[in-house]
């Protein structure tokens, strides 16, 4: 009896929370949000489209997660193949976050640039950099969670953003003069 006990909590509980992780996924992804998107397509505000579009794929991938780590806790192993593990996940949850952080500013940019009504002829610098500023804040804190110390990187960056806005000065003051042209929809004369 007890030899059951223990083969059932051994493989039979992380199992079922690692396939139950999977199917809330899916039932919570193919159901739920896209009953919740019909709803915000009958609204006015384009955003909200933005925001839930901006989840799809990343809820099956957290509830697979959430699945995992709660097998994790039923599986009894070694402290350092569970801090491993553990540290993985962490990191597959911060590129996910980053992700949706960035679909979202990246989709409310092209919601704001198809609202104006001559459009906004240069919204793919401004979604690029918006991309790479989000990107590069994501790959820094993977970077500070798994234990390498930010400190120095964000010193580096400083000090070289400085020599490239001094080298690069007025061809970046042309970029920004005309992308604040393009925005507040000025006529050059």
């Amino acid at each position: 009896m007890n030899f059951e006990y223990e083969i059932i909590k051994q493989f039979v509980v992380p199992l079922s929370a690692a396939a139950g992780g999977i199917f809330l996924g899916f039932i919570f992804e193919r159901f739920i949000l896209v009953k919740i998107g019909k709803v915000t397509l009958k609204t006015k505000w384009k955003a909200d489209e933005v925001i839930i579009g901006s989840f799809h794929n990343l809820i099956t991938l957290w509830f697979v997660i959430a699945g995992i780590s709660i097998a994790l806790n039923a599986i009894q192993l070694g402290p350092v193949p569970a801090h491993y593990i553990r540290k993985i996940l962490l990191l597959i949850v911060i590129l996910s976050v980053t992700v949706l952080i960035a679909r979202i500013l990246v989709g409310l940019i092209r919601a704001y640039s198809e609202s104006m009504s001559d459009g906004l002829p240069s919204a793919t610098i401004i979604i690029n950099f918006t991309r790479l500023v989000v990107y590069m804040i994501g790959l820094l804190i993977m970077l500070q969670s798994v234990g390498i110390s930010i400190t120095p990187i964000l010193t580096a960056l400083g000090v070289g953003g400085l020599a490239v806005a001094l080298a690069l000065r007025d061809t970046l003051s042309n970029l920004f003069s005309g992308l604040q042209i393009i925005i507040s929809r000025q006529k050059i004369t």
